[in-house]
């Protein structure tokens, strides 16, 4: 992984933010920064989105400032909300990293978005992060993710290392 967006080439990459709001935007982003999210997830009636295992794609920030350039490295999952497990919560690197915080997170989510089915189809995408894009942003995940936990801990969920496994 390299730091800044010196010498990296994003012109043609697809670009995204995650979320649905710029500050949701800023706190996934921030959160793959930090290198603690490695996955994402969307119902299976929005289509693959042409995610394939070695795509590059480059994460905006709320305001459309690129921040980080991700690689897909394997093959799109199709999973199912109900059958969600640990190790993918995990991997989606928000709240308190448990299932339980997934869930809770994600059914809101969904609801919002009248989409929410207990046994709904997802695309699960895992990625790697290959480089970050913006100093001042990297430099400011850590304020991001604490908040990520605090907020999860304010709303009931501080899961323990040991009660994740």
């Amino acid at each position: 992984m390299t730091s800044g967006s010196g010498n990296i080439d994003i012109s043609g990459l697809p670009r995204f933010a995650f979320g649905n709001t710029p500050r949701l935007a800023d706190r996934l982003a921030a959160l793959v920064v930090a290198g603690r999210k490695t996955a994402t997830a969307w119902p299976v009636e929005e289509g693959l989105k042409g995610v394939e295992k070695g795509l590059l794609e480059v994460v905006d920030s709320g305001d459309g400032t690129p921040v980080a350039l991700i690689e897909t490295i394997q093959d799109v999952e199709k999973v199912s909300f109900d059958t969600f497990t640990q190790i993918q919560a995990e991997a989606y690197g928000e709240g308190d990293l448990s299932l339980a915080y997934w869930k809770w997170a994600h059914e809101g989510y969904y609801r919002a978005q009248h989409v929410y089915q207990p046994d709904m189809q997802l695309y699960l995408q895992t990625f790697r992060l290959k480089a970050t894009l913006d100093d001042d942003f990297q430099q400011d995940a850590p304020l991001h993710v604490k908040a990520e936990i605090d907020e999860a801990a304010a709303d009931g969920f501080n899961a323990t290392k040991s009660e994740l496994q």
